[in-house]
Order: structure tokens, then C-alpha cells, then sequence
């Protein structure tokens, strides 16, 4: 869980060194700052019915059962009871944490998925296969990393330069929905 503190901790100071944009002038010289689109999600949701957390308890059993492309939207569907904490960002590259890989996504723009689970699933490091989709709109490929420390990565490349999306619930589903308006 100290990996998920670390994440939103990160984007929290990635989202505080945004500038506005703005010039300022200081006796002969200037300093230009630039204007930085960031866009950031982060979220928590419970499936199901998940016991008290308790160090005497052991893990339900809880995890992913698919990641799915479809019509431009990426599905994560979950199996069993258990909380999901999840941070969204753009990044330039699609580092695997738990590696020194970085993964191809197709795409105009690479968003990065983390979600972080409590209880945490299996251990492990294998990339799911690559998934692409011919859409115009919206994403066009998925790529999913095995959890590892309880975080699994998921990299959904976009169709186009770092657009808003938005992280849902299916209604009466344990699924994520991860789309761009």
C-alpha cells in the first residue's frame, strides 16, 4: 500500500508544479513560465462485500479477470470482494515499475492506469497482451502489467494528444470503465 501513498503523493506534486502561464519581468531580464496541461484522476471503489481490514484476516480472494478494449473504452473487470484505489495520468513512456521495461503502446498519447488493491493480489510481473483497436476516437490500445507490490499497471494509448477521460463504474458490474468523452 506504501506504493499507492508514493503514487498520489507524486501526482499531487506534479499537479502543484503547473504553472499559469504568465510572464513576469525582474530589472533586465525575463521569465517565461509555460502553461502545462495535466490531467489526473484518482479514485477508490469496493466490490462486493470486503471484510474489515485486519491483520489477523486473510486475504479474500479478489483481483482482475479481463482488461478489454471496446469501442474506444477500456473495461476492467473485477472478480470478488475487495477495494480498488486507482490514479490515472499521461505519461511520456510506458515504464513497468516493478522493471527496467518499457512497453511499445500505440498511440498518439500514452495514459497511465495504477491500480492499487487492498487486498493485494498475487505477485507477479508478466505483461498481458498487447490489445489495439482500429477506432478513430478515443483509445486505441491497451496494455496491462501483472500486479506487482499490489499495483497493476495498465497503459492505454489515445488516439489523440493527452485528452480529457474520465474513470466509472458500470452500474450493477464490478467494472471500471475507463473512457475518452
Amino acid at each position: 500500500m506504501r506504493t499507492g501513498v508514493a503514487l498520489l503523493a507524486t501526482a499531487a506534486l506534479v499537479s502543484a508544479g503547473c504553472s499559469t502561464g504568465e510572464s513576469e519581468t525582474a530589472g533586465e531580464s525575463t521569465v517565461t513560465s509555460t502553461t502545462q496541461s495535466v490531467r489526473f484522476v484518482s479514485g477508490s471503489v469496493t466490490f462486493g462485500t470486503p471484510p474489515p481490514t485486519a491483520a489477523a484476516e486473510e486475504p479474500a480472494d479478489f483481483g482482475i479477470s479481463d482488461v478489454r478494449l471496446e469501442d474506444g473504452r477500456v473495461m476492467v473487470t473485477f472478480f470478488g470482494d475487495g477495494v480498488v484505489n486507482y490514479v490515472g495520468h499521461y505519461v511520456d513512456e510506458a515504464a513497468v515499475m516493478s522493471s527496467n521495461d518499457v512497453l511499445d503502446v500505440p498511440g498518439t498519447s500514452i495514459l497511465q492506469l495504477d491500480l492499487i488493491s487492498s487486498p493485494a493480489p498475487a505477485s507477479g510481473s508478466t505483461v498481458r497482451p498487447l490489445q489495439s483497436n482500429s477506432a478513430s476516437t478515443g483509445i486505441v490500445s491497451v496494455q496491462t502489467v501483472e500486479p506487482s507490490d499490489g499495483v497493476t499497471q495498465s497503459f492505454l494509448g489515445t488516439s489523440a494528444n493527452r485528452p480529457d477521460f474520465t474513470v466509472t463504474v458500470q452500474p450493477n458490474s464490478p467494472t471500471l470503465v475507463i473512457a475518452v468523452p
